[in-house]
């Protein structure tokens, strides 16, 4: 039998990274100094960074939904890194939340399984979407508890982000930043 494998050989990569934290631990401002942004911004996090010193220039297109959201990402695919070199969603979480709020029926917040599917494929199609892009993509995503055990015996047991659990697997890098 022929050897299969051959020398890995350097790529020029596009990185895709989802940050993390609590409120306030510079995610926006970490993704900001990426070269040449184009911002999503779900929660207008990033008026605190527009025109401040020491922070580059970035683009930036407001969005409360995913529709939204997928709209700006169409733009961002067949540019294909000519205008921009990095595409931000700051905070996914925002948007993951909208969906959840625009599949629950009547507006209760228990969801069944034909709507956690559709959240869901939804979420994966997105991110098929992000992780093709030839540019750099960041996503920021809330932190939220993490949680083992049953019923009344739950335990914190550590940190996780706010956002679809399929995502971390999406990225290269999951990067926790703390508020120290």
């Amino acid at each position: 039998m022929s050897n299969p494998f051959a020398p890995a050989t350097p790529v020029a990569k596009k990185l895709k990274i989802l940050l993390y934290g609590p409120s306030g631990s510079g995610k926006t401002l970490a993704a900001l100094s990426f070269p040449r942004v184009a911002l999503i911004d779900a929660e207008s996090g990033s008026d605190l960074y527009a025109g401040r010193p020491g922070v580059p220039a970035f683009h930036r297109v407001r969005c409360k939904t995913l529709t939204e959201m997928e709209n700006a990402v169409t733009f961002i695919q067949p540019d294909a890194g000519k205008t921009f070199d990095t595409l931000v969603i700051d905070p996914i979480s925002v948007l993951y939340d909208v969906e959840k709020n625009a599949q629950s029926a009547n507006n209760t917040k228990d969801l069944g399984f034909r709507e956690w599917a559709k959240i869901n494929n939804r979420m994966s199609s997105l991110y098929t979407k992000l992780t093709s892009l030839n540019v750099h993509v960041v996503v920021i995503a809330r932190e939220s508890v993490d949680y083992a055990g049953e019923g009344n015996n739950l335990k914190k047991v550590g940190t996780k982000p706010d956002a679809d659990k399929k995502l971390v697997y999406m990225m290269d890098f999951v990067v926790r930043l703390n508020d120290d």
